[in-house]
């Protein structure tokens, strides 16, 4: 996986981003910012999910949602923000999004996250085990 590329430049880096961001697959472009950030930060790496998909891992052939990306943003907000209400949130923290995530794309979203040694199941325990104890953002 090649590393955010960070630049006050613009140009040929911003391009190069550019288009290394479309061959990403979808979903490994929402694990990229979540696995950083929050409390869905620390519980995908809690699993080990890093920056770069195991080794032995086939790259995910999970098809793109069927949505067009701005419509996917807006069905995984509104998912996240139904879920943050529903726990009695004023916020919508990291967990939210990684919780619509894993809705929105469903088994996809479980074969993208076993490329990076890790399972729904296990993801939910952590999920579940940082809820309780108050993580929210």
């Amino acid at each position: 996986m090649v590393p955010h590329l960070t630049t006050a430049l613009s140009g040929p880096w911003m391009d190069l981003e550019r288009r290394i961001l479309e061959r990403m697959p979808e979903i490994e472009r929402w694990l990229r910012p979540l696995r950083l950030y929050g409390e869905a930060g620390a519980a995908l790496q809690g699993l080990g999910v890093g920056e770069a998909r195991n080794q032995e891992s086939k790259p995910p052939q999970s098809k793109a949602s069927d949505t067009a990306p701005s419509e996917t943003l807006h069905v995984v907000t509104t998912e996240a923000t139904r879920i943050a209400a529903e726990r009695g949130a004023a916020t919508v923290g990291t967990l939210d999004v990684l919780r619509a995530v894993m809705e929105h794309y469903g088994a996809d979203f479980e074969r993208a996250l076993e490329g990076h040694s890790g399972t729904s199941v296990e993801l939910i325990e952590q999920l579940a085990a940082r809820t309780a104890s108050g993580g929210s953002d």
